[in-house]
């Protein structure tokens, strides 16, 4: 053991650049409740009931952050020529200069197929205005962190969720004789169950209405979640592409069948505000690439969500002034035609995957948020609760909202509200846990600790000590006066065995008041001599033949 104490102390004293919890302010960490229940904040089944007011399905509706629509104009500044891109668009969230990023990722072993995934609005406005209230409140930790880390979390394990969607897109001519299906083959969810030729198939009555062939592009929505798991929607484009012009104008009609698959699945996020004002998370680096790493893991145990029509057209209005619903204008402007349609369909899916995406990510964000503090909670966007009589007064402008009377989180809990907590950290050098070496070098001094403790206490207890012999240089002059014993044969030159290094030395009285060093091989070895006995003087040498000092044994030594 003493071999390794100096390497393992060496290693544990280095300190450690990495992100070290501080205090939040409010205490270890801060709170925010949301008058809410869990279960409700991820909906599995979205229909009507899921919308928040009926102007979101008004032309103006993509004005309101809390409607389905809010994303529209974001997404609608894509532009489709850059095809070959992923887009990556940043969402700006309600005041506040943080941003939140959508993005949308298009497989590279076939067209069509993409995977968009956001931050949801409720959460990414809790976090940001949570390191505002800690970084510009005078009574609160963060306030002189050079660089503050500040990370949402869920308490009792639970995991904060964010929305995944899946969208498979395939082309057809309408003259074409092969059946028209919705694409499924790259889908997460999909399985040899779900082969059936009738559960894919594409309904004529969305293809081949009177409205499909007239208008130049046309959105029906189909029922899919009904037929298959692996799926929570179906569109269909029919989109009517002019092809000639001389001498008479011939339109083609080309039929564009999409699967949605969307999943709630577990993240982890937070924000680095020093170095940048978006916020972070697990599953994709959103600074450096658009890919995405572990989110297909993500996906595995979780649920797939039921879209029905209603909610889906609450998403897909016709913005005003427009003949056109939101994802037609977008799929409109798609550089398509009639001989390079397959190599545009990743266009396709990136609107309709990021445009459902984002509507999912607005679920719920028009709910308040209630800060919790040992003095007050703090509502986000101006509106109180009559069950808890918070009267309305000045809140920090960073988060607009009221000031409340203190109630303890368990009276929240009894509501039914959900509990989100925010941990600080800072960035710096410190010492703790964290590597495998660090670890290593703490169960070394730990074990060495504990054999020290051991050691002590089995010789306090046992009377394995004395203060007769002080120094060295007494103990020498004992062994000194001591006979010569067999047990230490062949060790004038030095020592290789190691069993000799394992016998038992002992102090006895082996004459009249005069002590040896005495050699055992086992403590089943009847002893040379007696214990010395305390207060009596030993000091005399056998046969007594000159007068010597003498001292008095203070403690017994066994």
């Amino acid at each position: 053991m003493a071999v390794f104490v100096g390497p393992a102390s060496a290693v544990a004293i280095i300190p450690q650049l990495d992100w070290w919890k501080v205090p939040f302010g409010w205490a270890d960490e801060g709170t925010v409740f949301i008058p809410i229940s869990i279960e409700d904040l991820w909906p599995n089944n979205l229909t009507s009931a899921n919308v928040p007011e009926p102007e979101c399905y008004s032309s103006l509706a993509f004005q309101y952050r809390h409607c389905p629509s809010a994303g529209l104009a974001a997404i609608s500044r894509w532009d489709p020529q850059n095809w070959r891109v992923n887009p990556n668009i940043t969402i700006s969230i309600s005041n506040s200069s943080m941003v939140r990023h959508l993005v949308s990722v298009a497989s590279r072993l076939s067209s069509g197929y993409t995977q968009s995934s956001t931050l949801s609005d409720l959460f990414a406005r809790d976090l940001s205005c949570a390191f505002d209230i800690g970084a510009h409140s005078g009574i609160l930790g963060l306030t002189h962190v050079n660089r503050p880390l500040v990370e949402e979390i869920m308490p009792e394990g639970k995991s904060l969720r964010k929305p995944f969607v899946e969208v498979e897109c395939a082309a057809y001519n309408v003259y074409s004789q092969e059946a028209i299906q919705f694409p499924h083959g790259r889908l997460r969810g999909h399985s040899l169950m779900d082969n059936f030729e009738d559960q894919w198939s594409v309904p004529e009555e969305a293809w081949n209405s009177s409205a499909s062939l007239r208008d130049p592009i046309k959105l029906s929505w189909v029922d899919l979640a009904s037929r298959s798991q692996a799926a929570s929607i179906g569109l269909v484009f029919v989109a009517n592409i002019q092809v000639q012009t001389f001498p008479e104008t011939i339109f083609q009609r080309q039929i564009i069948p999409c699967t949605v698959s969307a999943r709630w699945i577990p993240v982890k996020m937070w924000i680095d505000p020093t170095n940048d004002n978006s916020i972070h998370e697990n599953l994709i680096d959103v600074v450096k690439s658009a890919a995405f790493q572990q989110q297909s893991a993500a996906v595995v145990g979780t649920r797939q969500i039921s879209i029905h029509e209603s909610w889906a057209n609450a998403l897909n209005i016709q913005p005003e002034g427009f003949n056109y619903t939101a994802l037609e204008l977008m799929v409109a402007s798609s550089p398509f035609g009639k001989d390079v349609l397959p190599e545009y369909l990743n266009t396709v899916s990136h609107f309709v995957g990021m445009y459902i995406a984002e509507g999912l990510a607005r679920l719920k964000s028009g709910l308040p948020s209630y800060y919790h503090s040992s003095y007050l909670i703090r509502g986000h966007n101006g509106t109180t609760i009559d069950t808890l009589e918070l009267p309305t007064g000045i809140c920090p402008s960073l988060c607009n909202g009221p000031w409340g009377a203190w109630r303890p989180p368990i009276y929240m809990n009894k509501l039914g509200w959900t509990q989100i907590d925010f941990i600080a950290r800072r960035y710096g050098y410190g010492w703790g846990l964290k590597g495998i070496p660090v670890q290593l070098a703490a169960i070394v001094l730990i074990l060495d600790a504990c054999l020290c403790v051991i050691h002590i206490t089995r010789i306090l207890s046992t009377g394995w000590t004395s203060s007769m012999l002080s120094t060295e240089g007494e103990l020498t002059a004992l062994a000194l006066n001591s006979a010569p014993t067999e047990k230490l044969k062949n060790t004038c030159a030095g020592i290789e065995r190691i069993g000799t290094w394992k016998k038992m030395i002992k102090i006895r009285e082996v004459g009249n008041q005069h002590l040896e060093l005495v050699v055992k091989d086992d403590n089943n070895e009847e002893e040379v001599g007696v214990p010395p006995i305390p207060n009596k003087k030993y000091g005399v040498m056998p046969g007594g033949y000159r007068k010597v000092s003498k001292r008095k044994v203070k403690s017994n030594s066994k």
